[in-house]
């Protein structure tokens, strides 16, 4: 077997990291889908001196976002571990358009994936009376706690999502906006999927490859990539736990269509926005800016592991 990291163009620390991540993520199902025995190998032949050199073809992008992409030795193979993997508790890991053909939302969802698509799946932990346990008194609000951001927070819903083309192109990359949830009878997405849209694929993969797309220098492509990369667009969302959206429902007065447009945008408009300033795998410098129901403000966090 090759080695998966052996790649004729050297993957950076940034690339490295995204790998570790995804491999580490699959390892975790059950039975564990170990990727490196899935990258296919390229040779590549030097006429100059006539040897042949096997290259991996595997590409780590510089965020989970984007993610990995690879050459699948048999896609076949690959797509039937998708399908047979299993979570923690024994239930399917990631779902695709085969369990439910009709359903609609979940087909929208995968309207840009190509090949063959799997979301992996939220879902409630079987109930235990010792995890029955009231919350903490003096817990923050939804507002408060967003303020702070995501430095440093162990919580994050995200979800792997893996395609696998029929020519063997796979890419498998974590959107940090999980929306699909497990119900007693299938699958349904969550408002989440709304941030999804709106921050991952329109601003940082849509608006990124346009706007990188009209500079022709590469160092200005790499600047415009990683910028957009550490800016992140905060809709209402779980992670935030919709924070404002019972006091607009609540304050609502509809008297015209004026109402109307006011009110809808102010569910589905933006509230705030984190940038990331410094990154290092066990910490984060982030500032974060929010302003729900008029309440504003601006605050300097940082967060990890010591």
């Amino acid at each position: 077997m090759g080695e998966p990291l052996n790649t004729k163009t050297p993957i950076g620390a940034s690339g490295m990291a995204t790998y570790r991540i995804i491999a580490g993520r699959l390892a975790a199902l059950q039975p564990p889908i170990l990727i490196d025995g899935h990258i296919a190998q390229r040779e590549e032949f030097d006429r100059k001196t006539g040897a042949k050199t096997q290259f991996s073809t595997l590409a780590a992008h510089d965020s989970t976002l984007d993610g990995i992409n690879f050459i699948a030795k048999d896609p076949k193979t690959l797509a039937k571990a998708f399908d047979n993997a299993k979570d923690k508790w024994g239930y399917p890991a990631l779902t695709s358009m085969k369990e439910d053909p009709g359903h609609w939302a979940l087909k929208a969802s995968f309207a840009k994936t190509p090949g063959t698509g799997w979301r992996e799946v939220w879902r409630e932990a079987p109930y235990s009376s010792a995890a029955a346990v009231p919350p903490a008194p003096g817990k923050p609000d939804s507002k408060l706690s967003m303020r702070f951001g995501t430095a440093g927070n162990p919580i994050r819903f995200s979800a792997l999502h893996c395609a696998v083309e029929e020519n063997g192109q796979c890419n498998v990359h974590i959107d940090e906006s999980g929306f699909v949830l497990a119900l007693p009878k299938g699958v349904a997405l969550t408002p989440d999927f709304y941030d999804h849209i709106m921050n991952e694929l329109k601003w940082k993969t849509d608006f990124r490859d346009w706007l990188s797309g009209m500079v022709d220098d590469a160092e200005g492509k790499r600047i415009i990539e990683e910028v957009i990369r550490r800016v992140s667009i905060t809709f209402i969302n779980s992670t935030n736990g919709y924070a404002g959206l019972e006091q607009t429902i609540n304050s609502m007065k509809i008297r015209g269509p004026l109402d109307v447009a006011r009110t809808a945008f102010r569910i589905v408009g933006p509230i705030g926005v984190a940038i990331d300033l410094v990154e290092r795998e066990t910490f984060k410098v982030q500032v974060t800016g929010s302003r729900v129901n008029g309440d504003t403000s601006v605050t300097l966090s940082i967060g990890g592991q010591w």
